[in-house]
């Protein structure tokens, strides 16, 4: 995140920013995670038929 790389320094507004910026890559993050959990139990259900 070059834009920030000094969170501590930065104006209040970018600071929330940065926060939201932080919560949409760990939601991203998450997601990712669930749909390969889902992928890999969905394989097992189709090879047990």
């Amino acid at each position: 995140m070059e834009s920030f790389k000094n969170p501590q320094q930065l104006p209040k507004t970018a600071k929330f920013q940065y926060l939201t910026l932080l919560k949409g890559m760990s939601y991203g993050t998450y997601y990712l995670a669930w749909c390969d959990q889902a992928i890999e139990l969905l394989n097992y259900l189709i090879q047990k038929m």
